[in-house]
């Protein structure tokens, strides 16, 4: 059913086509949303709108006003269109790059993967859960308009990992090699898992190589199915922290929001091989208090022992605000996009959908923020790149897609999925849609060169390996239920 030579006929014919969508704009929300006009001549982020005077929110505000750096780099992130999404349960987007055709095995261009609703497969709440691939042509983001995006169908139909899968593409010994890894809390909160997947190709995913359905379902279903999945480990690794699962009565990390995969040498400590990074929510308070943990492979091996979780740090940002009992939603990272940097693969950025509660304790502020690390812990001061118009329940209406693209000219982008299904309130209702920006190649260069400078886990030392150090942020958990 994947057929290349109708990818080519559709890249070539029917998906040139523009798709303009004369939208409704709707006086709750700030800005245009999903409406591809004047696209060119929008800011990604008008600066008075996030970073208000000290004498409207308060002192804190001024200790957080943007460097020059970092404003010179919000400033150079420009939207460029609006690719369509008309599956409107399609959210918690990561992205496969093969702009430059680095996987041969498939035609160039963009391959997203999301978490989608379908008949069937029902995981304990009744809702049915599979990972969908979609496509965009390459030659279709070179023309003005607003390019579709093309189901190629599912490649994960096991409910527990796709609730919050991620994948990765990357070159080993000449070797193209994809590694998924996703899972959520069974058997009634006692037991969660994380699964792994592995295969060398895109063509090998569309095969359904990992599609997969629940052994008990196996029998109704007439699909040849191949379990392709081990588990990497469980909900009980040290470290793993999660107060919302005590609240209902577990004693194991859910893992109930999306998982940011990364592989990654740390040029700047002792140990400078490859490891798996998984990225993953905490929450740190039975309501609100998301945050973001990381546990790390002891060895360049997704299916291997690993070291337990941490706590990430980012310089400025106030994660007490996180643990505050006294408002359900003071501040919220809904979840993390953590991924290699464009030009400097020695170093990871984090794209985070950041809910902030504001001085006066009645307003939040909501953005897409970015912030560099070395290490995979440690990250440097966030910079609040695109604003997020409304917030709902410790959530933003926007969240960023997982990953970066570069082409051959060595333009970069980032997308973000705007008005997220089952996030917004249906009064504020638009139809969901990617939005695609580009990122000035000079500014981030700089940004990223001022980030290393300033980072002390950005100096070569032996020092600088986390899971080697003393550690003074991780959760036990005993550390952090006397401390929320």
């Amino acid at each position: 059913w994947f057929n290349p030579i109708l990818l080519d006929s559709l890249d070539s014919s029917l998906y040139l086509r523009t798709i303009w969508r004369n939208l409704c704009k709707n006086p709750e929300v700030d800005g245009v949303r999903c409406q591809p006009s004047t696209l060119d001549q929008q800011p990604a982020l008008k600066i008075g709108a996030i970073f208000r005077s000290a004498r409207e929110e308060g002192k804190e505000s001024e200790r957080n006003m943007p460097s020059a750096q970092e404003l010179q780099l919000l400033k150079s992130v420009r939207l460029l269109r609006i690719v369509s999404e008309y599956n409107t349960s399609s959210r918690y987007f990561g992205l496969i790059s093969n702009l430059k055709g680095e996987d041969s095995s498939v035609p160039p261009g963009l391959y997203f993967q999301a978490r989608e609703s379908r008949i069937g497969n029902h995981d304990k709440s009744g809702t049915a859960l599979i990972q969908t691939l979609f496509y965009v042509p390459q030659t279709v983001l070179y023309y003005p308009g607003t390019p579709s995006l093309i189901s190629l169908g599912s490649f994960v139909e096991d409910w527990r990992p796709a609730h919050n899968l991620n994948v990765i593409s990357f070159m080993q010994n000449n070797t193209r090699h994809l590694v998924g890894i996703g899972g959520v809390n069974i058997r009634g909160n006692t037991f969660s898992e994380m699964d792994a997947y592995q295969t060398t190709s895109l063509a090998n995913l569309l095969s359904g190589v990992w599609r997969h359905i629940p052994r008990n379902e196996l029998r109704q279903s007439s699909t040849l199915l191949t379990d392709n999945r081990k588990i990497a480990f469980d909900g009980n690794l040290e470290g793993c922290f999660d107060r919302r699962a005590k609240h209902h009565h577990g004693e194991v990390c859910q893992f109930d929001g999306k998982h940011s995969l990364v592989r990654h040498a740390n040029v700047f400590s002792s140990d400078t091989n490859h490891h798996y990074y998984v990225y993953s929510r905490t929450n740190l308070a039975t309501r609100g208090g998301r945050f973001v943990q990381v546990a790390r492979s002891m060895n360049d091996d997704v299916l291997g022992k690993w070291d337990g979780f941490k706590l990430i740090t980012i310089q400025r940002f106030n994660m007490n605000t996180t643990r505050t009992r006294g408002r359900a939603y003071s501040g919220n990272i809904y979840y993390p996009s953590v991924k290699h940097n464009p030009l400097d693969n020695r170093t990871l950025i984090g794209l985070f959908p950041v809910m902030e509660q504001l001085a006066d304790g009645k307003r939040t502020s909501g953005y897409i923020g970015a912030a560099l690390s070395c290490d995979g812990v440690n990250f440097s001061p966030m910079t609040k790149l695109v604003k997020v118009p409304r917030t709902s329940y410790g959530r933003t209406y926007d969240m960023p897609v997982d990953g970066f693209a570069q082409d051959s000219s060595g333009r970069i982008f980032l997308f973000i999925q705007r008005n997220v299904p089952g996030v917004i309130k249906e009064r504020y209702f638009q139809p969901t849609c990617i939005a695609q920006y580009e990122i000035d190649e000079v500014m981030l260069r700089q940004w990223t060169e001022t980030a290393v400078e300033h980072l002390p886990s950005c100096k070569a030392s032996a020092a600088n390996d986390p899971w080697h150090a003393p550690d003074t942020e991780s959760c036990t958990r005993s550390h952090c239920e006397d401390e929320i």
